[in-house]
C-alpha cells in the first residue's frame, strides 16, 4: 500500500525534512518516516514557542521557528491538530517557507484514502457535530469537553454515551485541544454545567502542554475562574509504564479535584494512581465510575447476539516505543500467527481499526496470507461502531475501547494488554483469565 502513496515521491525532491509539531501527529509522522525509510532526512522538529534548545525527540532536535532562517530545499511537513494548521501555514509563509506539506496526507495516502474521502469526512463530521449539540437557538444546558470526533473509534463512541448517559438535551461541545481564553471561559459560564471527559484524559503527551500537564490545557487560573459546576466523568489515567508526574500535573489535577462537584474514573487502577497525588483532603473526592461503553447495551437497542464465528482483532499503534517497547516486531509477529491459527480453524477474521494508524498491522497479516474483512472505524457514527461489534463472537483488542466496547454489548473478548489500563478493567470485573500479558508472552511468562 504504500508504494501507492504519490505524497511519498515529493520526500525525495528535498535533502531535509522538518516536522512542524512535537505531539502526538509529529510522532505519528516520524514514525511512518522511519517505516519507509526516510527519517534519515529529519533534520529536527519544530514547535512555535521558545523552549530549552537542548531538548530531542527520538534523538532528533526540537527547534523553534523562531530560531530558524535557512530553508533552501527544505520540506515541512505540518504535523498539528486540523484546528491549529492554518495558523502554522501562516507562520511558515511569513517566514518565506517555500514547500509545504499536510503531514496527514503523507501517511493517510498509505492506506488509500483519497483527498475526496477526507473531504467527505468533515463534512460528516460537522453534520454530527450539529446533531449531537441539540436544537438550534435552545440554550445549552451544558459544556462538554471531550473528544467528539477525534477520528477514533473508542472516542467517538464514548463521547456519544456520555451524553446519552447524562439526562441533557442541549449541548455546547468543545474539543480537548482545542486553546482556551477568555470568550472560551466566558461561554462555559453561560451554560448551566461543564462536563469534562471521557477519555484517558489524565495523559502528558497526547496534547502535551506546559499549561495543565494533561489533555485539556486550562490553567489553574482559568479553572478558578469557571462559575458553573464541574463534572469530571469517565476519565482514566493514561500514563504508560515508565513515564512519571510531572509537578505541573500534580498541581494541575489537585486543583481540578478540589473545584469539582463530581470526580468519576473508570477504574480503580486510575482511582489509585490518582489518589496517590492529591492532598489527603481531596482523595475521598475521587470514585470509581465505571466506563459509559460498558454499558452501551443499555443505552442501545442491541438485538440478542449470534454466533457469527467472527473474530475481531483489533491492534494498537499509538506512542509505539511506550507500547511495545523492544518487543514491537516479536509482538506483532506473534498476534499475526495466533490469528492465522484461529483462521485456519474455520473462522472468519474481521480486522478493526479504531484509527487509521491500526491499519498498519495489515502489513503483517499479509505477510501470513491471512484472508480478512477490513472495518475501519476512524471515522465511523456510534451506530456503525455497535453494529460492527454486534457482529462479532469474540474479540482479541489492545485498546481500550476495543474491550470495553464489546463487552458492552454481551461479547466475549480477549485483551492483548500492552498498557495498564487494559488489566485494570479486567481486575474490576475480576475476569483477568482473559488477558494476556504481551511483553510476558514474548520474555517466554505466559
Amino acid at each position: 500500500m504504500v508504494q501507492n502513496n504519490r505524497y511519498i515521491d515529493r520526500l525525495n525532491k528535498y535533502d531535509r525534512i522538518m516536522i512542524f509539531g512535537a505531539g502526538e501527529v509529529g510522532r505519528r509522522v516520524y514514525q511512518f518516516l522511519r517505516q519507509i525509510h526516510k527519517d534519515n532526512k529529519i533534520s529536527c522538529f519544530v514547535i512555535s514557542g521558545n523552549h530549552d534548545e537542548t531538548q530531542t525527540l527520538y534523538g532528533i532536535p526540537i527547534r523553534s521557528i523562531a530560531t530558524l532562517a535557512e530553508f533552501d530545499n527544505v520540506l515541512f511537513l505540518i504535523a498539528v491538530a486540523d484546528h491549529s494548521y492554518k495558523e502554522v501555514v501562516d507562520i511558515l509563509r511569513g517566514k518565506k517557507v517555500k514547500h509545504i506539506l499536510n503531514a496527514k496526507k503523507l501517511y493517510l495516502a498509505s492506506y488509500q484514502i483519497s483527498d475526496i474521502e477526507l473531504s467527505l469526512r468533515k463534512k460528516r463530521d460537522s453534520i454530527y457535530l450539529r446533531m449531537q449539540e441539540g436544537k438550534k437557538g435552545k440554550h445549552p444546558q451544558a459544556t462538554h469537553i471531550t473528544y467528539w470526533r477525534a477520528q477514533n473509534a473508542g472516542d467517538t463512541m464514548l463521547s456519544f454515551c456520555v451524553r446519552q448517559f447524562l439526562p441533557i438535551q442541549n449541548w455546547e461541545i468543545r474539543t480537548v485541544t482545542e486553546s482556551i481564553n477568555d470568550d472560551v471561559i466566558r461561554q462555559i459560564n453561560e451554560t448551566d454545567l461543564l462536563v469534562i471527559g471521557g477519555g484517558g484524559l489524565f495523559l502528558p503527551d497526547t496534547n502535551a502542554n506546559s499549561v495543565s500537564g494533561w489533555q485539556w490545557a486550562i490553567s489553574e487560573e482559568q479553572l478558578e475562574r469557571i462559575q458553573v459546576p464541574i463534572i469530571v466523568f469517565s476519565v482514566g489515567y493514561n500514563y504508560f509504564k515508565g513515564q512519571k508526574n510531572s509537578e505541573l500535573f500534580i498541581r494541575s489535577i489537585n486543583a481540578l479535584v478540589r473545584k469539582a462537584s463530581f470526580v468519576g474514573l473508570r477504574n480503580m487502577g486510575s482511582v489509585k494512581a490518582i489518589r496517590e497525588i492529591l492532598d489527603d483532603s481531596l482523595r475521598e473526592k475521587v470514585v470509581f465510575q465505571p466506563c459509559v461503553t460498558t454499558v452501551i447495551n443499555k443505552l442501545f437497542a442491541v438485538k440478542k447476539k449470534e454466533n457469527t464465528r467472527k473474530v475481531g482483532v483489533n491492534i494498537a499503534f499509538d506512542r509505539e516505543e511506550q507500547r511495545y517497547g523492544a518487543y514491537k516486531e516479536i509482538i506483532l509477529e506473534k498476534i499475526a500467527k495466533a490469528v492465522s491459527e484461529i483462521s485456519q480453524s474455520g473462522y472468519k477474521i474481521c480486522y478493526i481499526a479504531h484509527c487509521d494508524e491500526d491499519l498498519k498491522f495489515l502489513e503483517f497479516l499479509d505477510r501470513l496470507n491471512i484472508d480478512y474483512k477490513l472495518y475501519n472505524l476512524t471515522c465511523a457514527l456510534p451506530g456503525e461502531i455497535v453494529s460492527c461489534y454486534h457482529n462479532m463472537s469474540i474479540v482479541l483488542g489492545m485498546r481500550g475501547h476495543a474491550q470495553m466496547i464489546p463487552f458492552g454489548m454481551g461479547c466475549r473478548i480477549i485483551s492483548l494488554g500492552t498498557h495498564d489500563k487494559m488489566k485494570w478493567f479486567l481486575e474490576d470485573i475480576g475476569a483477568m483469565e482473559w488477558y494476556v500479558d504481551m511483553e510476558k508472552l514474548c520474555r517466554g511468562g505466559v
